[in-house]
């Protein structure tokens, strides 16, 4: 038939089988040109080709059945317009979704590949510039339910903020501490990079640079404890130790270890220029 193509043919031409073609023209999304009325052969225009080819573009953007079927059956150029640009919207908003999850992703990957080449860190000392961060104190330095309660608070914050790489600091007090013990915690809190559009920068507080003497911690949560004896022992021995007060930066990539939940941890120790 002259112009017009068999629903084989249309089959073929874009990898789908007929049964495909039948479902589309019982859901109404695209109904032959023309049905022989002696053995009910469908046959389709050269119109309907380019339809099939955006159809199948709907498809592709991950329109439901349901919505395919609404745009095929709008009969106005205006009501159109307004459907696909509402759908556009929503993928521009899937896009987001998946280049933040990607960015996450390809970050725990760079962590994991970091731990899986060089589990060994040995005690450098470094130059730190002063920084910004917004914290908030811990009433008990050893209730966990707190620490959790902060950390929620601190999330809250982050989304506020559009926060979209987070590095969270915790201060430690390790001057009464015994092996053992649980780590006690004193503040916790975010790195502030851009003061000036944070929602609580009346908070925002100074940590001040200088030398530091910095250790990796690249292992279970569990063991950071063990982390910790060798940057105390590298004090004691090098330098008089005052008051052993540390700083913990980590983000908030966590990395499935063979012990338990871990992640790479800098911890700082701060150092009298000499």
């Amino acid at each position: 038939m002259k112009n017009r193509f068999k629903i084989s043919e249309v089959a073929k031409m874009f990898g789908l089988s007929k049964q495909t073609l039948i479902f589309y023209h019982k859901k109404g999304i695209l109904i032959p040109d023309y049905i022989d009325p002696e053995n009910n052969y469908r046959y389709y225009s050269n119109s309907q080709i380019w339809d099939l080819l955006f159809i199948l573009t709907l498809k592709e953007a991950e329109f439901s059945l349901n919505e395919i079927q609404e745009y095929t059956n709008l009969k106005k150029i205006d009501k159109s317009i307004e459907f696909l640009e509402k759908k556009t919207f929503e993928i521009d908003e899937k896009i987001k979704i998946l280049k933040k999850s990607k960015e996450k992703i390809n970050k725990k990957i760079l962590s994991l590949k970091e731990v899986n080449l060089n589990r060994t860190e040995k005690i450098k000392i470094i130059k730190k510039e002063e920084i910004y961060w917004y914290k908030i104190k811990l009433k008990n330095r050893l209730d966990e339910k707190e620490m959790a309660e902060v950390y929620e608070n601190l999330r809250k914050i982050v989304e506020k903020n559009e926060i979209t790489s987070t590095i969270y600091i915790t201060k430690t007090n390790l001057n009464n501490f015994k092996v053992g013990e649980m780590i006690p915690v004193e503040e916790i809190g975010i790195l502030v990079e851009n003061i000036e559009n944070f929602s609580e920068k009346n908070s925002v507080e100074q940590l001040s640079g200088g030398k530091f003497l910095k250790l990796k911690h690249k292992a279970e949560y569990d063991s950071l404890e063990k982390t910790y004896s060798l940057l105390i022992e590298e004090i004691v021995e090098k330098y008089s130790a005052e008051n052993l007060v540390f700083y913990e930066f980590a983000s908030e990539i966590l990395l499935p270890m063979e012990n338990g939940i871990g992640g790479i941890i800098e911890i700082f120790y701060k150092i009298k220029d000499n």
